[in-house]
């Protein structure tokens, strides 16, 4: 009996856990939403187990999903809910701009704590099948489609591009689509609006438009066929809707067209014909890139009333836009060779923000009588009043800029094209910086106080920005990682510091900067420099320091250089060098004050003139001038020469000489004559020539007495058979 119970719990066990494994294996199937977190360790690198990987945020405990474009994401992945880093746990909320763009994923879940997803984040992601949200998110969601939208799916996100699906059904609740939702979709060839969306509306084509048809919003590039009539009453042609229509060879626009929009027929490489009316009056940058049409339109390409391209001519430096011209499309000037000055006429109201991107213009010059822009001595380009600065061009070199007084506003973009600025100051009447108008690689920008508004996108995080503490300004560096500094205090901490006159001799760049700095404040902060009279004091002080930091010349007369440290030459100084050619009789003098006959010589000057050009020496308490003097062939041996100071009396000074690489260096505290001579001469008064003849004399008759000694015990030795060993031994 106990044996069968014992069987009888074997078997009813066995089928228990047997059916928990069938239910639990079978649980997908069943859609059961569980509250079970998924989590993922990451390393020191901030990257998971699927290649994603994270930017992590200490203040509020979150992270995001950030593209790394050094370590790609598996095909399958699933966003963990929380992500552990050396035992602290963060909260994954959110997925940043272009993080998944150009990636292999093919299908990814979103986990319920998912609150954010930045801008183009599956951007011709080529190989997405499908999107899943977490039936519990809050904030976003997913259809049978796989197709992203918000959470109560009024917008539509994103629809994967590689949906094998060719038809696709816009539900009746969506008000508002993604330029970029149906971008690379190749496969999708029909898009229908349901019949009660009250937004938009389809045609018998597949073709999508807005409700009343007005705008054409997305022509399905996965149809195959070659021409395509946009229909009357269309007005405009919405961004990127036939974008990569690889099929299109022909399009034909109607008359009431107005508007064309970013990127609306560019990479369609088939396209090689577009009908376009006169009525068009606005084009984004982009429109038609990349397609055989453009690569044949001609030099200067007007659409209807609206310039869109301006090809390289080497020959031509200005270009005046036509009359009657309404706007200017994007990049319409990008490679536009050795054009530096372009000509706005009365007529044009429309520029775009990318209008001079990747061009050479140097200057834009707005006729006085246009409404909508105006131009400054600079060739710098405003909003009507000056107020808004819309352009810096690209092909200013100048390395520094100081925008005037009465600006308030910074465009969008407006300085993004030029990359050979490196320090902005802004004026106290600053009030607005938008978007991307410093997105270009500043070191370093100062801000006024006055500044109440910056776009989160303004200015680049490696730029360091120069402020005011306790300000909207320092708020904004910190909020979005930027470094900060207070320039007053900056100002006076470097002013604290200039002790000397040696320092600042030996640093008048650096102070003048900061001289120049300090003139550039608002009469407000100069009242808080509490030492700014050391600060004028100092600029006297420079100014009556005559020593100039550096000076160094070319080869003069095609033999000796001169050049010398900080504070050695006056401020001003000009130096003069030459070969000098003396007569027979002076060489002979030269030759006979050396003692040495055969010497050869080298003769040259040297002069230094002060600003009000009188014959001026060294500072010798800074240190002294170096000459560099080529070596003449006519020298033996150049281990031997010297250089030499002659006096205005005939003396001689000899000087510490190197010789290097052919040349002889030598370092001197006075301007005058000299000369390079071959060792053995007299100088400072000893005659050196007699005393090496004297010691030669001398050795030889030691070696001769020498020489006798040894004969003639040598000749003893013979005399009485005495061995050669013993013979040398004696």
């Amino acid at each position: 009996m106990v044996v069968f119970m014992k069987e009888q719990v074997r078997r009813i066990t066995g089928k228990i856990i047997l059916f928990a494994i069938i239910f639990i294996g079978a649980t997908p199937f069943f859609n059961i939403n569980t509250d079970a977190e998924t989590i993922e360790y990451i390393t020191v690198s901030n990257t998971d187990s699927q290649g994603l990987y994270y930017t992590l945020n200490p203040t509020d405990m979150t992270a995001s999903v950030k593209s790394d474009p050094s370590y790609g994401p598996r095909e399958i992945i699933t966003i963990p809910i929380k992500v552990i880093k050396n035992e602290v746990s963060y909260t994954v909320t959110g997925i940043d701009n272009y993080a998944f763009a150009g990636s292999r994923i093919k299908e990814i879940t979103l986990s319920n704590s998912i609150t954010n997803i930045g801008d183009y984040a599956f951007l011709i992601c080529r190989n997405l099948s499908k999107i899943i949200v977490s039936a519990d998110n809050a904030f976003f969601s997913s259809d049978e489609y796989g197709a992203l939208y918000n959470k109560d799916k009024t917008i539509l996100i994103q629809y994967p591009c590689a949906s094998a699906t060719s038809k696709y059904t816009l539900p009746a609740s969506v008000t508002s689509i993604y330029n970029n939702a149906f971008l690379d979709c190749l496969n999708l060839t029909n898009i229908t609006a349901a019949p009660d969306n009250n937004t938009f509306s389809s045609d018998n084509s597949g073709v999508l438009f807005t409700k009343n048809k007005t705008i054409l919003v997305q022509y399905p590039i996965g149809k195959t066929r070659r021409e395509y009539t946009v229909p009357d009453g269309v007005a405009e042609i919405g961004d990127y809707a036939f974008y990569r229509c690889m099929s299109l060879e022909s399009v034909h626009l109607p008359g009431g067209v107005t508007r064309i929009g970013e990127g609306a027929f560019a990479d369609c490489n088939a396209l090689k014909e577009i009908t376009l009316p006169d009525s068009i009056t606005s084009i984004g940058q982009s429109a038609f890139e990349a397609t055989p049409w453009l690569y044949n339109a001609p030099e200067e390409l007007y659409i209807g009333k609206f310039f869109y391209r301006y090809k390289n001519r080497d020959s031509v430096s200005s270009y005046a836009l036509l009359d009657g011209t309404v706007g200017i499309a994007g990049f319409a000037f990008r490679g536009s060779g050795n054009l530096t000055n372009v000509i706005i006429p009365e007529s044009v109201k429309n520029i775009n923000h990318y209008s001079f991107f990747f061009g050479s213009v140097s200057n834009i010059t707005v006729v006085e009588a246009n409404p909508y822009f105006s131009s400054d001595e600079s060739g710098i380009l405003y909003n009507k009043d000056g107020t808004e600065i819309i352009c810096y061009p690209p092909g200013k070199k100048e390395a520094k800029y100081t925008i005037p007084d009465g600006v308030t506003t910074i465009g969008e973009f407006s300085f993004s094209s030029n990359y050979n600025l490196k320090n902005i100051t802004l004026p106290s009447s600053i009030t607005t910086i938008k978007d991307y108008a410093f997105n270009n690689p500043l070191s370093a920008i100062t801000i006024p106080a006055s500044v109440t508004y910056i776009s989160v996108n303004a200015i680049q995080k490696d730029t360091v920005v120069y402020g005011r503490r306790n300000s909207y300004i320092e708020d904004y560096c910190a909020e979005n990682n930027i470094k900060f500094y207070d320039y007053i205090e900056g100002i006076i901490k470097k002013i604290d510091g200039l002790a000397s006159d040696s320092f600042i001799l030996k640093n008048q760049y650096y102070i003048d900067e900061l001289i120049q700095s300090y003139n550039e404040l608002s009469d407000a902060d100069k009242n808080e420099v509490t030492n700014a009279s050391t600060l004028l004091n100092i600029t006297e002080r420079i100014n009556n320091l005559k020593f100039f930091p550096v000076y160094e010349s070319d080869l003069l007369d095609g033999i000796i250089s001169i050049h010398s440290p900080l504070g050695v030459l006056p401020k001003g100084v000009a130096v003069e060098a030459e070969k000098t050619n003396p007569s027979e009789q002076q060489i002979k003098l030269l030759k006979k004050q050396l003692g040495n006959e055969s010497a050869f010589i080298t003769l040259f000057s040297i002069s230094i003139y002060d600003a009000d050009n009188a014959i001026i020496s060294p500072n010798a308490e800074h240190g002294a001038v170096h000459a560099t003097v080529k070596i003449d062939d006519d020298f033996v041996d150049s281990i031997f020469l010297t250089a030499v100071f002659i006096d205005e009396e005939g003396n001689f000074t000899e000087l510490e000489t190197e010789i290097k690489d052919g040349f002889a260096v030598f370092p001197t505290e006075t301007a005058g004559l000299y000369a390079l001579i071959e060792k053995g001469g007299k100088i400072n008064g000893n005659n050196t020539f007699i005393i090496i003849i004297t010691a030669v004399i001398t050795l030889t008759v030691i070696i001769a007495l020498a020489v006798y000694a040894y004969l003639k015990k040598k000749k003893v030795g013979e005399a009485n058979n005495i061995p050669d060993n013993e013979q040398l031994n004696t």
